[in-house]
């Protein structure tokens, strides 16, 4: 029992360092007001990456496959995050295109009419 507990622990380490990207990246579009992208991610990678590992590999290799198919999973849903952010990135639909306004004695240079 606690090797198996070693071993997925082990296992999980490896999503755990990939965890954050994707829903960083979907808190990224959301906060640009592009939803679309956003919504994609947090949906997309749960039904076409993650659930399909899960129960592939937690029918062909058992709980050790589970375990693998989680961190496979947040591994594989942080590259796809990071590749639409690229793309999103290269064809202009990120970021912005004005230069801030300065911070003027606690005004942040907004319109004042």
């Amino acid at each position: 029992m606690q090797a198996t507990a070693v071993d997925a622990l082990r296992l999980i380490a490896i999503g755990f360092a990939a965890a954050g990207v994707t829903p960083l990246v979907s808190a990224y579009f959301q906060a640009l007001g592009r939803p679309r992208p956003s919504y994609l991610l947090s949906l997309g990678t749960l039904l076409a990456i993650k659930l399909p590992l899960v129960l592939v590999l937690g029918h062909e290799m058992g709980t050790t496959g589970i375990w693998i198919a989680i961190a496979g999973g947040e591994v594989t849903s942080a590259i796809a995050a990071t590749l639409v952010l690229h793309r999103a990135s290269g064809h202009g639909l990120v970021g912005t295109s004005r230069s801030p306004r300065p911070i003027v004695d606690g005004v942040d240079g907004g319109d004042t009419g």
